[in-house]
């Protein structure tokens, strides 16, 4: 098909080398892939379990809430990882994003974020200072913290 040392010829025979070499290395990716999905879906029902029992331990605490607005969603582990990463400012958490929404949360939830507060500042021995709307700063602050109790409790790494 092409001539013996042609460039037609070292071009086909670079392209297989190449393809070999992806299928070589999909063969690898794809275990895992394969093993990196299995471990996911393990954390998942091991999170599913951690926020189910949350829910019926204590349906009407602010951290069954919390629960409960987590496995909402789709990839509950994924949703988790947001808040911890970007936390609620970024607008990952729709029920946390208007001043109305976050003074309710406050407003039903005070006692708690008030236990969460206290224990904050004694563990670090530092008083959380408020630079801003102050119901605003501790509905935030008392749903990303019980969002990692969460994380923490269902043994995830983030």
């Amino acid at each position: 098909m092409y001539p013996h040392g042609s460039k037609g010829q070292e071009f086909a025979r670079s392209s297989f080398l190449l393809s070999s070499r992806v299928m070589r290395a999909w063969g690898r990716c794809s275990y895992s892939l394969i093993r990196f999905h299995y471990a996911t879906a393990t954390e998942q029902s091991r999170l599913t379990q951690v926020l189910d029992d949350i829910i019926q331990n204590d349906p009407h605490s602010m951290k069954a809430h919390i629960a409960q607005i987590i496995m909402d969603h789709d990839a509950p582990e994924n949703y988790l990882s947001n808040i911890l990463n970007y936390g609620c400012v970024c607008g990952c958490v729709p029920e946390m994003i208007y001043y109305s929404d976050t003074h309710a949360f406050y407003d039903q939830y005070y006692y708690e974020i008030e236990e969460l507060r206290q224990s904050f500042e004694e563990e670090t021995g530092c008083a959380i200072e408020v630079q801003y709307d102050l119901k605003n700063f501790f509905a935030w602050f008392a749903f990303e913290h019980t969002a990692y109790q969460i994380a923490t409790e269902a043994e995830l790494d983030f």
